[in-house]
C-alpha cells in the first residue's frame, strides 16, 4: 500500500505540474517564453517529498501501533497460557487425595483457593515485586506440601532486595510448579528449592530427583512453561533469562527489573 501510495503522489504532482505548464502557454504565452518548466517541475518535486514524509510518518504510525497491539496479545496469550495448566496439574493431586485422605483434601481445597485468588488477581499485571513473588512462593510451597507430606523445602534466606524490585508476575510459580512436576520428592529424598540473588538476577535452582535410581530424567522435558516464560521476558523488557542444567540441580535466573 505504501509503495502504490508512493507512485501515485509521485505521478499526480508530475502531472499537476505539466497541466500548470500546458494552462499558462494556453493563457499567457509570452509568459511561457521563459524557462518556467522547469519552476514547476521542482515544485512538483518538493510537493512529491513533502507528501512522502507525511505520508512515511503515517505509516510508521501505523506500524507501531499494530506492532503493540500485537505484543500486548502475545503477552496475553503467554499469561493465559499458564492459567490452565495450572489447574490441571491443582487438579490432578486434588484427585489423588480425595478418596484417601479427605480431610486434606478438605484442606487443600482451602489453600488451592488463595493461591488462585492470587492468580487471578495478577493475571493482568505485568510486574510484581519479589517480595510479593516470595510471599507467594511460600504459600504455594504450603499447598503443594500437603500432597508431598513436607518433603518439600523451601529456602529464601539468601534472597535481598529493594522494595521496589520486581519480576515478572507469575514466573516464580511457575518455576516451582515445574521444579515439583519434574523432580517430585519421594522417601528420604525431599525436593529443596533455593531462592537467591546474584548479580541483579533472582536465582531459582532445585536439585534434581532420579526414579529408582537411575538416570531417566531429561533435559528437554523442561519444556513448554520454561518456554513461555523465555518469551515473555523478551517481550517486556528485551532480556532472556538464565538456565544451568547438571546432573545434581537445575538452575534458572530470572532479570530483576529496578
Amino acid at each position: 500500500r505504501f509503495t502504490r501510495s508512493v507512485f501515485l503522489i509521485v505521478a499526480v504532482n508530475i502531472l499537476i505540474a505539466g497541466a500548470c505548464d500546458l494552462l499558462l502557454n494556453i493563457i499567457a504565452p509570452d509568459f511561457m517564453e521563459e524557462d518556467v518548466w522547469g519552476t514547476f517541475f521542482l515544485f512538483g518535486v518538493i510537493a512529491s517529498l513533502l507528501t512522502l514524509i507525511h505520508l512515511l510518518l503515517h505509516y510508521s504510525d501505523v506500524i507501531i501501533r499494530r506492532n503493540k497491539e500485537y505484543t500486548c496479545l502475545q503477552k496475553k496469550y503467554l499469561k493465559f497460557q499458564l492459567d490452565p495448566h495450572f489447574v490441571f496439574n491443582s487438579m490432578s493431586s486434588l484427585a489423588g487425595m480425595i478418596e484417601e485422605e479427605p480431610q486434606r483434601a478438605e484442606e487443600y481445597v482451602v489453600r488451592l483457593s488463595q493461591v488462585y485468588r492470587y492468580i487471578l488477581r495478577n493475571i493482568d499485571q505485568d510486574y510484581i515485586t519479589v517480595n510479593e513473588a516470595m510471599d507467594f512462593a511460600k504459600t504455594y510451597v504450603s499447598l503443594l506440601n500437603l500432597r508431598y507430606d513436607d518433603k518439600i523445602i523451601l529456602e529464601t534466606d539468601y534472597v535481598k532486595v529493594k522494595g521496589k524490585d520486581k519480576i515478572l508476575a507469575l514466573s516464580l510459580q511457575l518455576l516451582i510448579e515445574n521444579a515439583v512436576k519434574h523432580n517430585p520428592p519421594v522417601e528420604n529424598n525431599p525436593l529443596c528449592i533455593q531462592l537467591s540473588v546474584l548479580d541483579d538476577m533472582l536465582v531459582i535452582k532445585n536439585n534434581r530427583i532420579y526414579m529408582c535410581g537411575h538416570n531417566d530424567q531429561m533435559i528437554e522435558s523442561y519444556g513448554i512453561g520454561l518456554e513461555n516464560l523465555k518469551q515473555r521476558y523478551e517481550l517486556e523488557c528485551g532480556k532472556g533469562i538464565d538456565c544451568n542444567v547438571t546432573h545434581d540441580y537445575f538452575e534458572v535466573g530470572l532479570p530483576i527489573m529496578k
